[in-house]
């Protein structure tokens, strides 16, 4: 079993909403960490304890939540 790793403190992510729990900022952290190669989607998911299958549902989630945030808003 490999051992649980918190989110990179080396990583210059920029912070979440202020008002966001710590447990989504974390959620957040470690998405962010597997889609830039830093960390496998199984490492992750032990981090956060679910199973790889709930990650990914978590990443499609967070994926389609930030193309979503980046569409252009009508003037």
């Amino acid at each position: 079993m490999t051992d649980v790793v918190e989110p990179n403190s080396n990583s210059a992510l920029p912070e979440p909403k202020p008002d966001a729990p710590r447990e989504t900022r974390k959620t957040a952290a470690l998405i962010l960490e597997v889609l830039a190669g830093m960390r496998s989607p199984t490492e992750a998911a032990e981090a956060l304890a679910i199973s790889v299958n709930h990650y990914y549902i978590l990443e499609d989630k967070a994926l389609k939540g930030f193309v979503e945030a980046l569409k252009p808003k009508p003037q």
